[in-house]
């Protein structure tokens, strides 16, 4: 295992000789956070998987890359949970891996797991979320539905069977078909074949319940637009009940009290709940009658329903209010990752300072819990959580967090691994050119490229403009490696002060950006993706305009993906900022 200075990708599987990048595989026993040796520890686990999921049995061609990607990504999880279980990693999974691939499979623009490649150029495009995050999740899918004995047995034969040769997706499924005696082939067709994953629409009959399935958008007007008829054979858990949804519509026996449906978050889909119904789940997440994960998936659902139009923005905000006493981490990963997304969407609106009041008082209770300093013996979790909410915290504006951090943003005195991303980040938001230029110049510095990295994200996140530009700048300077500049770059177009300049700064440079990333390799493509961030109709247009003229192969389809969310960004936008802002004004 090797790690090389400048490296595009994090990791890559060769026979015998296992290249990373430094931040996936070094780590310093006294200046590691616990995200980062979690992560070291993903990417091992990833590219050794690759071992039997590559190398010993390869694929056939491209098309089937999803045998290679989607293993590993559910195998590197596997791993890491039977040598750190304290970690808690298939948790993590739901909150991570899981919430990607439901998040970019939810676009019209999006591919089917086994996705047809006719040209060298469409190849570096398929690396991404549907062939990593949905491929492992079916496989979780599929793991829990025939049970883990099956499947285990399953993979043996597969892979003793096709040792040293070339596979199909349809050679798997015919081992783990020939062990479970189960219609694998069939069932797993219907998500490997064609794109998107089913929304579950629940309705309440005098007599029973009534689930019906069709295919979820996150874009209203992808949706509106839509004339398919979609159908997956899907493998439903509720209470202590497991069905197998092969139609349309199946009714089921109403159970005494409100149930969450895909308890586990088993199966990839969405759930949708009449609002009384809703309601009565959110009492049972106050009163932590649902099990983490169940919560996770509750709220996750329920951003998701709002973002496609079919459930009020201000339901989702009362559902989190439920949520005020949460402290599992996985549950403020993802309540963090909608109220960031919002927050996003209602940057520069009349709504925007009283949103941001309201995911404080959100995130008030726990931080005062955890404060700033670590207590003896703390987990793994409660470490990353710490950062979570701090980090949360100062960005929706809390003047106490963000004092603290700039005034222990002093290298002096040595920082604990776990706050240094935290401090970093927090002292730059309310910093001016002395900040900038300290923490320019500790990038420069760096010894590590943990720290680079924790440094880079920080130089992102100045309100002052002429700041951004000046990180803009450097990160394509000579001073920052080629492999590290997209992200700064992406990190820019994230903070909401510096979306339209990261953008102009691409329009300007694209030649050098084209000429340095346009090899095929993804970086251009995920340096485009952060361009998902705008939120009007006008800007979807310029974005148009602009990838007109300046096509490059291999990224046309991250361009489709970007002005599919700029569009529903926009009407998302205009359907609900008034409603959000009269509800606010009558709370906080």
């Amino acid at each position: 295992m090797i790690a090389i200075p400048d490296f595009a990708s994090a990791a890559m599987e060769n026979w015998g000789a296992i290249i990373y990048r430094e931040s996936a595989l070094l780590v310093d026993e006294a200046a590691s956070s616990a995200a980062t040796r979690q992560w070291v520890a993903i990417v091992v686990a990833h590219e050794i998987a690759h071992m039997w999921f590559g190398n010993l049995v390869t694929m056939h061609w491209w098309t089937h890359l999803w045998l290679n990607e989607g293993f590993a990504s559910y195998m590197e999880y596997k791993c890491v949970d039977s040598l750190f279980p304290e970690w808690r990693m298939w948790e993590q999974y739901v909150s991570g891996r899981m919430s990607a691939a439901l998040r970019l499979d939810a676009l019209e623009n999006t591919h089917p797991v086994e996705v047809e490649v006719g040209h060298p150029g469409e190849i570096s495009e398929i690396f991404d979320e549907v062939s990593y995050a949905k491929g492992s999740a079916v496989i979780r899918m599929l793991a829990e539905y025939l049970g883990e004995k099956t499947f285990r047995e399953g993979l043996r034969r597969y892979l003793k069977k096709h040792a040293y040769k070339n596979t199909r997706t349809e050679d798997l499924w015919q081992a783990l078909q020939a062990v479970s005696k189960k219609p694998v082939r069939q069932i797993m067709a219907t998500w490997t074949k064609q794109p998107g994953y089913p929304l579950l629409r629940l309705t309440e009959q005098p007599q029973n319940l009534r689930l019906d399935q069709a295919r979820f958008y996150s874009s209203r007007l992808s949706r509106q637009a839509a004339k398919n008829s979609q159908l997956w054979q899907v493998p439903v858990t509720y209470g202590s009940s497991k069905v197998l949804l092969t139609s349309r519509s199946q009714n089921l026996a109403k159970p005494k009290a409100p149930l969450k449906f895909n308890s586990g978050e088993t199966s990839l889909l969405r759930v949708s709940y009449p609002v009384a119904y809703l309601q009565s789940l959110g009492r049972l997440v106050s009163a932590k009658k649902l099990p983490a994960i169940d919560r996770l998936g509750l709220i996750r659902d329920a951003f998701a329903l709002s973002e496609s139009g079919q459930l009020p923005a201000i339901k989702v905000l009362e559902l989190a209010l439920a949520y005020k006493n949460e402290e599992e981490l996985i549950v403020w990963e993802e309540l963090a990752d909608g109220l960031m997304r919002l927050r996003s969407l209602l940057y520069g609106t009349a709504a925007y300072e009283s949103y941001l009041a309201f995911c404080r008082s959100l995130f008030s209770g726990i931080g005062k819990k955890l404060g700033w300093s670590a207590g003896k013996n703390e987990t793994h979790h409660r470490h990353m959580l710490r950062s979570l909410v701090l980090t949360q915290l100062g960005a929706n504006g809390d003047q106490k967090v963000l004092s603290q951090a700039k005034s222990k943003l002093n290298f002096s005195r040595p920082l604990p691994a776990n706050l240094k991303g935290v401090v970093y980040g927090l002292a730059a938001r309310m910093g001016g050119k002395k900040v900038h230029t300290t923490l320019l110049a500790k990038y420069k510095a760096a010894a590590s490229h943990e720290e680079q990295d924790r440094l880079g994200r920080s130089l992102a996140q100045f309100s002052d403009t002429h700041l951004l530009k000046l990180t803009l700048d450097f990160a394509l300077s000579r001073q920052v490696r080629a492999q590290d500049a997209p992200f700064i770059i992406a990190a820019v177009f994230q903070n909401p002060a510096g979306r339209d300049l990261a953008w102009k700064f691409i329009s300007q440079n694209w030649k050098e950006l084209v000429k340095r990333y346009g090899d095929g390799l993804g970086l251009l493509s995920r340096l485009l993706k952060a361009a998902g961030v705008f939120t009007s109709r006008k800007k979807a247009v310029e974005l148009e305009k602009f990838f007109k003229q300046h096509k490059i192969l291999g990224a046309q389809r991250t361009v489709r993906q970007v002005l599919e969310k700029v569009r529903s960004n926009a009407d998302w936008l205009e359907r609900e900022e008034k409603n959000i802002y009269h509800w606010l004004q009558n709370r906080v």
